[in-house]
């Protein structure tokens, strides 16, 4: 179940972009060695203890909740994790948006069977870059719409689609604005804190 909605292929290129970053640090580590073993200078520990901050920086913007609660068919879940910080009530339906901050976890999963990218992304899907800043998807069978506007977004354009899977991560702050119509009953409250992939933010009575 864990390895479905997990594709190992998926954490191997978050594994990926974590290591490469994490290689400034120790490059940092290993030139201010050298340089402390050359001068006997003490100063250069500090630039240790900064390299050290960077790469505990990086395990916390690249976390993943790995585990994903089971739902309803009617039930659609928040793509991502973070505190609902308003809900609109709009001639169509009703706008949600969730607010993920730094400490959240990173894991962007669908909400839905068959959320699909909408075509302004389509032409990113093969693209050897996926970091972006904006991430449309929406959905024909559920009537459903969201996007994802933030900082350092990676979509993997060859997840399974179906609801709770991973499908990207963000490291940066960021906002869900995820539209449902009328004949959703929004379940979350402002203030409330969701989880990706287990939070129900809307099910059909």
């Amino acid at each position: 179940m864990i390895t479905v909605f997990n594709p190992p292929e998926h954490l191997i290129e978050i594994a990926k972009y974590k290591y490469k970053r994490a290689l400034v640090a120790v490059l940092v580590v290993v030139v201010a060695l050298l340089f402390q073993v050359a001068t006997g200078s003490t100063y250069l520990r500090y630039f240790s203890l900064l390299a050290f901050a960077y790469y505990l920086y990086l395990l916390m913007i690249y976390r993943i909740e790995k585990s994903v609660g089971i739902t309803r068919d009617n039930q659609i879940v928040s793509p991502i994790h973070g505190k609902v910080i308003s809900i609109t009530e709009e001639e169509m339906g009703n706008l949600v948006v969730i607010k993920k901050n730094f400490f959240n976890f990173a894991d962007i999963r669908f909400s839905a069977d068959n959320d699909l990218l909408e075509p302004d992304n389509l032409s990113k899907e093969e693209s050897n870059d996926l970091k972006q800043k904006e991430l449309s998807l929406t959905n024909q069978n559920y009537d459903l719409h969201w996007k994802i506007k933030g900082n350092g977004i990676y979509y993997f354009p060859k997840s399974l689609r179906k609801k709770g899977v991973l499908t990207g991560i963000i490291t940066g702050s960021g906002l869900c604005y995820y539209r449902l119509p009328k004949k959703y009953l929004i379940t979350p409250r402002v203030g409330e804190k969701l989880e990706a992939g287990s939070s129900i933010i809307g099910e059909i009575e």
